[in-house]
């Protein structure tokens, strides 16, 4: 079976777990095909499937977060591009000409499948975006699930209610539109959990490090939040043994130590370092949340302003007794909290455990790539 993948280019996460589920496609002989932009361009750029790119807008960052303002100015200003990218996604499926559509957090493919009457899956992390306006979102909640809808069937790569991260992003749309879940599956996050089990035996847990800060976001927010880190980090140091990873893939080999913080440009394999770190700073992203979740890491979430997925993240973590979170107008106006938090998670550190190990054991119930795999055949 021949099958195209269209991936969301804005931050690593859709890159990553979109990537892990062609593999385990292609393991069985189909045929696949990748679309993206941005960061998803980077990330595919040396991966063994063919790739194909569009033009697609990005958030616009400042240095505390999203700027809602500037998007908005972007979005008006180029709006040609959003028709590029809608024609970019029509001209490479009409030339391929797939027996089925994966599509990982983007509106466009989903219409042009329907227009060449191609089944299709969705994978996201939210059926409705969260905004803080409750007007809007109520809005928002009851037509997103129905644009989503289009396609055939929906992969939430999140673990099942109770213990769903982006809670407010999915199990409230759902209430709202029932008729929805006839077509919407919890997978958890897309791994090989038999690989991953296998894996994390083999990976030495003695903890290295005191504080992980682990940097994983859009390019334009990795600049601004690295930069405000570093200083944070070098605070830290003087009284814990800090990694501070970068997150830049471009830096792979860059490491340097001082006294007490080692500098990383890039992490190789996240599992290994969260499990040799007895806490986890990190932006409030699904994926580095999720494996946290997995090397049973106790977080601190930072999410960025105006940044509504992470911030609804960063409450449930802290709603499932998992770690702690700053609200983005308190973290970038008062420091002192960022080190009263790092403490609490320290001095409590047991506390956090015990609630991890239960949702990492619904988690791992959850399918995983098998499932989404087993879904996306179902089509076929």
């Amino acid at each position: 079976m021949r099958i195209v993948f269209s991936v969301c280019g804005i931050g690593m996460g859709h890159s990553h777990r979109s990537y892990r589920l062609m593999k385990a496609l292609a393991r069985e002989g189909h045929e696949i095909f990748v679309i993206t932009s941005g960061d998803g361009a980077v990330f595919f750029r040396d991966k063994e499937f063919k790739a194909f790119y569009v033009e697609e807008l990005d958030f616009e960052w400042s240095e505390s977060g999203v700027s809602l303002n500037r998007t908005i100015a972007k979005s008006l200003e180029h709006s040609y591009t959003l028709y590029k990218h809608y024609t970019g996604e029509r001209r490479v499926i009409n030339m391929l000409n797939p027996d089925l559509i994966v599509v990982d957090s983007r509106g466009a493919p989903l219409i042009v499948a329907k227009q060449y009457d191609i089944p299709s899956v969705l994978i996201t992390n939210q059926l409705a975006v969260i905004s803080r306006y409750q007007t809007i979102d109520k809005v928002i909640a009851r037509y997103m699930p129905r644009f989503w809808a289009l396609a055939d069937k929906i992969i939430v790569s999140d673990i099942s209610p109770p213990y769903t991260i982006t809670y407010l992003n999915n199990v409230y749309p759902l209430s709202i539109d029932p008729g929805l879940e006839d077509k919407v599956y919890f997978t958890g996050p897309l791994l090989d959990f038999k690989w991953l089990s296998n894996h994390l035996k083999k990976i030495n847990n003695d903890k290295v490090y005191d504080v992980f800060i682990f940097i994983s976001a859009p390019s334009l927010d990795r600049k601004f939040y690295a930069m405000h880190m570093i200083g944070l980090a070098k605070t830290l140091s003087k009284n814990h043994k800090v990694l501070l990873s970068i997150g830049e893939p471009k830096f792979r080999e860059y490491k340097i130590s001082l006294n007490g913080l080692d500098i990383w440009g890039w992490v190789k394999d996240p599992f290994e370092m969260l499990s040799k770190s007895k806490i986890v700073v990190l932006r409030g992203g699904q994926t580095a949340i999720m494996e946290s979740i997995i090397t049973m890491t106790p977080m601190l979430v930072l999410p960025a302003y105006n940044q509504t997925e992470q911030i609804e993240n960063a409450r449930r973590v802290k709603t499932l007794g998992i770690g702690e979170y700053i609200d983005p107008d308190i973290f970038y106006s008062d420091k002192k909290m960022f080190f009263e938090k790092v403490e609490q998670l320290l001095s409590r550190y047991e506390y956090y455990i015990d609630n991890l190990k239960v949702v990492r054991k619904k988690l791992f119930s959850s399918g995983g790539v098998d499932k989404a795999r087993d879904i996306i055949l179902g089509l076929a």
